[in-house]
């Protein structure tokens, strides 16, 4: 082998290592957050996060790269705030529509629980690490690689892809679901349409919080989001 051609070899491997060990290390933690030790979600978000930054750093990153510069915080406080109203008032109609307060599948749990779950869960085990993943760190590694548009596609599969085992689980709302397309005689045709709209819907919000980030330049507004999404579904569910 010519000197030119390791050298080029030497020089792909240190350009490449931080996307495979951020990929190996985020289906690492899927499995072990959905199948293995579920109750340690927040504990596994929290390894995550530092982990990632750990790669990040080690690749050459900047607080820039990954949408935590500090002057971008009041903008990005901003455009986070907003989508988090939008979410609100959207849940808001959905919460009036006598139908859906109907077939709404409860959250059995007491309400200390569930703001410990707003409050704490979601944000620490997925608000946080998912968007410094998909919109931080490995967003900014696809820029590296490819064009601006399809980073932000290839992010928003890989976050579709992040969200197959959730779908797959035996959580209460997807037992519920299923049992509901038993009864209706379309079990294992609709247990796959549900999986099909989950991977659908998670890419879309991928495409919106990749959106959010690129107009506030700051990861704060797809993190505030992510976060009024899920907490605001949680007491959405309470209140139904």
């Amino acid at each position: 082998m010519s000197a030119l051609r390791l050298h080029r070899r030497v020089r792909l491997t240190r350009h490449h290592w931080p996307l495979s060990v951020s990929l190996l290390l985020l289906a690492l933690a899927n499995y072990l957050a959905n199948r293995l030790f579920p109750h340690a979600d927040v504990l596994i978000g929290i390894a995550v996060t530092l982990t990632l930054l750990v790669v990040a750093h080690r690749a050459g990153m900047r607080p820039a790269h990954l949408g935590l510069s500090h002057w971008t915080y009041a903008r990005g406080l901003r455009w986070g705030l907003g989508a988090s109203t939008a979410l609100a008032l959207l849940y808001g109609v959905v919460l009036l529509v006598p139908a859906v307060r109907a077939n709404a599948d409860p959250v059995d749990q007491p309400w200390p629980a569930a703001a410990f779950t707003v409050l704490v869960v979601i944000p620490l085990a997925t608000a946080i690490p998912e968007e410094l993943a998909f919109r931080g760190v490995l967003l900014a590694l696809l820029h590296r690689h490819t064009t601006s548009r399809r980073a932000v596609v290839i992010s928003s599969l890989l976050f579709a892809v992040w969200h197959l085992l959730p779908a797959l689980s035996g959580s209460a709302a997807n037992l519920a679901a299923d049992r509901a397309a038993t009864d209706a005689g379309v079990g294992l045709a609709a247990t796959a349409l549900r999986v099909a709209g989950t991977l659908a819907l998670t890419f879309a919000g991928g495409l919106v919080f990749c959106e959010l980030r690129r107009r506030a330049h700051s990861l704060l507004a797809p993190v505030v989001a992510h976060w009024a999404l899920n907490g605001l579904g949680v007491l959405f569910l309470m209140l139904a």
